[in-house]
């Protein structure tokens, strides 16, 4: 049976069996082993939340070292979302008494509406999913989505997906198979519903603005049992933001799936009946890869995913065909080649009116002027923010015809308040230089120059992080230090250092 079909059945028969049937798919453990997920077993780490698995069928004492599940948003199938179903789930809970008791459904209530759900399988839906009613049970789901993981042509590491199955193969796990670094974190984004062949597959989960704050009192009315979570699930906390984000974010889509349930548990909640969604929407940011605002990154993303997301770069329409795509190749390539014939044809003048003779028959000589070539006499170094004058340093300006300002000599330039904006940044460059080694991000500064955009940018934020968190005056910035420009942090953090 189609999981999604499963999911809407679920959501509307109840948050608490959506919930139960959502983190079976998603922790791929038996019924009996998700209904003893507690909320004191769940965390914030990073871009996604965590899930503690103490005891399953072949751990019955506890003594497997992989125990953590990695569980992500989907916020482009809320369906299928993990975090909007918990979400749905705390804001229904109000037994203020609990102890941090087990929340979700146990297996004998989510199996026999799992039995209702699929004896109510027409004859047509059989023959479209492929299966029969008798055929499937409560482990369906677990084996579903453990196929899902392995069967998916450049999918997750099978050895991740059988580790968090819990699986076992005699000692062959513990002495040879372990888990590798992000491969339980690929995993989790590819149960929550990620298209492992799109660039969606690193979305960010929903989030607030760094600045946007929900006051003591909000949250004890959007989540009845806040105030006991806090003693009895300290570790529950970190994750409503995320949870409340993703509720706020998909509230529209769980109004049109239970349109026809206005009796729903969901709509008596104090969230639904003072319109929070509406008023936290503005608040609420998504996004891939990278969050510039909150400096959020996402984790598990493989590198066929970074890959799509340089070709939608270079053609952001995708082509139709094999025929379109080759013909667009064609015009392409042919474009470009006309563009570089031409530059180089000018370049070959320009160089050809600057040298003489002597230097034009001379190929080595005629590099070297090359190399030399003075920036262009308009040339005007703005005060940008820190990121950006690290790429203009390294990669230089395309746009303006700018070399990278690394090899900009102060001679080339004639604005003397543009010789004094380049000295200010060389030493905040070298301020940063100076903590990669430091910090041991790099063995040596010739590492820079052999680094890719996306490489060099992700060094960029190490060390700028450590730069600020090492001053003890940052905290009375006004601004956050990423906004100020680079002439702000030279005199805030660089200047003094001298």
């Amino acid at each position: 049976m189609d999981h999604r079909l499963l999911c809407e059945k679920a959501l509307i028969a109840g948050p608490t069996l959506h919930c139960t049937l959502i983190y079976g798919w998603n922790l791929l453990t038996r019924p009996d082993t998700t209904y003893n997920v507690k909320w004191a077993h769940f965390a914030r780490v990073d871009d996604h939340i965590t899930a503690t698995i103490n005891k399953h069928k072949a751990d019955q004492g506890g003594d497997s070292e992989f125990k953590i599940r990695s569980i992500f948003a989907n916020p482009v199938d809320p369906i299928q979302c993990p975090f909007l179903s918990l979400f749905l789930v705390v804001i229904t809970f109000t037994d203020t008494s609990f102890h941090g008791e087990n929340f979700l459904s146990n297996e004998h209530v989510f199996n026999r509406w799992l039995k209702s759900a699929i004896d109510g399988m027409t004859e047509s839906e059989q023959i479209m999913y492929g299966t029969l009613k008798k055929s499937l049970g409560p482990y369906s789901i677990r084996k579903g989505a453990l196929s899902l993981c392995t069967c998916t042509p450049g999918g997750p590491p099978p050895a991740e997906s059988h580790l968090r199955a819990g699986h076992t193969m005699g000692n062959t796990y513990g002495r040879y198979i372990h888990g590798s670094a992000g491969g339980d974190e690929m995993t989790g984004r590819m149960l929550c519903g990620g298209n492992l062949h799109s660039t969606t597959f690193a979305s960010l989960p929903p989030h607030f603005r760094t600045d946007f704050i929900i006051s003591e009192a909000e949250m004890l009315a959007i989540f009845p049992v806040y105030e006991k979570m806090k003693t009895v699930c300290p570790s529950f906390i970190s994750c409503l933001p995320f949870l409340l984000a993703s509720g706020v974010y998909h509230w529209k889509f769980i109004k049109t799936v239970l349109k026809d349930h206005q009796d729903h548990s969901i709509f008596t909640t104090a969230f639904s009946r003072e319109n929070y969604a509406e008023r936290y929407l503005p608040e609420v940011l998504v996004g891939e890869f990278y969050c510039d605002e909150t400096s959020l990154r996402a984790t598990g993303v493989p590198p066929l995913t970074s890959v799509l997301k340089a070709v939608s770069v270079v053609s952001p329409e995708p082509a139709t065909s094999i025929d379109s795509q080759l013909q667009s190749i064609d015009v392409k390539l042919s474009a470009f080649m006309s563009e570089t014939a031409k530059s180089i044809r000018a370049l070959s003048s320009k160089i050809s009116t600057s040298t003489s003779p002597a230097q034009q028959q001379n190929p080595l000589s005629l590099l070297s002027t090359f190399n030399q070539t003075t920036v262009p006499s308009h040339f005007e170094m703005k005060a940008v923010k820190p990121m950006m004058l690290w790429a203009l340093w390294y990669f230089g300006d395309a746009a303006r015809n700018v070399k990278p300002y690394r090899v900009i000599n102060g001679d080339e330039i004639i604005d003397k308040n543009t010789k004094t904006q380049l000295s200010r940044a060389r030493r905040v460059i070298q301020c940063l230089e100076d903590i990669a080694i430091a910090e041991r991000f790099i063995t040596h500064k010739q590492r820079l120059l052999t680094l890719e955009y996306r490489e060099s940018i992700e060094l960029f934020h190490k060390c700028f992080e450590v730069l600020v968190r090492n001053d003890s005056q940052s905290t009375s910035n006004s601004k956050r230090p990423a906004e100020l420009s680079f002439c702000s942090i030279y005199e805030k953090y660089v200047k003094r250092k001298k």
